[in-house]
């Protein structure tokens, strides 16, 4: 693994202060209070001037620290100032997560190609709309205080929620024959939305180690929400995959998304970057050698608890890296026996 793969050049493009808000957890805790500014650093901008344009106060409503975002937006339009705006709920209280986009062939990291760009129709198209119905009845519970559980069952995901429960098993039904499709649009399809609903569909599909290496070039999407759900469906299933999975290929893409400027990204790759190094004890090198820096910055600047915790257990697990033990691992350019 190379570090000029971890860092190659390219054009990294990202709406322009995007509010990227999970389906549940923007919804969530809208009557928490504001609890600071998460930025870690940026040769364009400086957390003064971010504070200012924010002009939040300790305690502040939901809906003030939504309406700053969007003053903030604007201020950084003018200037133009492309970056990721987030608010993100913690217990009982939020943040606001600004990641600037560094501009300079240096301070960006490639997005994957899609291949041969054209809409891709599946032979029936109900498991849109029955995903969607899921993830209304998701968020309509989380608005409600009582959000379901999730669980994951030989790799399939499960909800507590008896309406959740039975779109899943609906789901499962119409996709039986139809997840080669689900690997088409995510390969080619140039809608974002489409193609992020294409990775989580697959929670309701099996054979969970052909869907992880699959899933493995959606790591590097354009579109967050594709990264988002494919981070999150390896990370639930690292325990399930086999000894010859192309591992160093995972670590590559888990830590270029650390590197990305988007708060969901980096805590998406620590999780499944946390659930690798217990899964492949050869994999904690290369999360000391590519990924130290980044977690120092990440364990020294953030103020999001969750954040801390997790760069610190990363850091913690990769302090003493074991000896390399791996046999040869398949050709990751092949479809390497899944």
């Amino acid at each position: 693994m190379s570090r000029r793969n971890l860092h190659k050049a390219g054009l990294f493009s990202i709406v322009l202060a995007a509010l990227i808000l999970q389906n549940a957890a923007s919804s969530a805790e809208k009557t928490g209070g504001y609890a600071g500014l998460e930025f870690l650093g940026s040769s364009l901008i400086s957390r003064t001037e971010l504070e200012k344009s924010l002009h939040l106060h300790n305690g502040a409503s939901y809906l003030s620290g939504e309406k700053a975002l969007e003053k903030l937006s604007l201020d950084l339009s003018k200037r133009p100032i492309k970056a990721n705006l987030e608010l993100i709920p913690e217990h009982n209280d939020y943040y606001v997560a600004v990641d600037v986009v560094e501009t300079g062939l240096n301070n960006t990291i490639s997005n994957r190609k899609l291949e041969n760009p054209h809409h891709i129709n599946l032979p029936n198209e109900k498991p849109f709309s029955l995903l969607a119905e899921l993830k209304a009845r998701l968020q309509k519970l989380a608005e409600e205080g009582r959000p379901s559980e999730e669980n994951y069952s030989d790799g399939i995901r499960v909800f507590s929620d008896v309406a959740c429960m039975r779109s899943a098993e609906l789901l499962m039904q119409e996709l039986q024959d139809q997840k080669a499709y689900l690997f088409k649009i995510l390969a080619t399809d140039p809608n974002g939305e489409r193609r992020a609903d294409a990775a989580e569909m697959l929670n309701w599909t099996a054979d969970p180690a052909k869907n992880c290496f699959y899933l493995l070039p959606a790591l590097d999407d354009s579109d967050a929400r594709v990264r988002m759900n494919a981070a999150k469906y390896i990370w639930a299933r690292i325990k399930l995959l086999p000894d010859d999975f192309p591992f160093d290929t995972l670590l590559e893409g888990l830590s270029r998304q650390l590197s990305r400027p988007s708060h969901h990204d980096r805590i998406r790759a620590m999780a499944a970057l946390l659930a690798l190094a217990k899964r492949d004890s050869d994999s904690i090198t290369g999360i000391k050698t590519f990924d130290e820096a980044k977690l120092k910055d990440i364990a020294n600047n953030s103020i999001i608890p969750s954040v801390q915790d997790l760069a610190r257990k990363l850091l913690a697990a990769s302090a003493n890296p074991p000896p390399i033990q791996r046999k040869q691992a398949p050709d990751s350019g092949s479809d390497a026996g899944f």
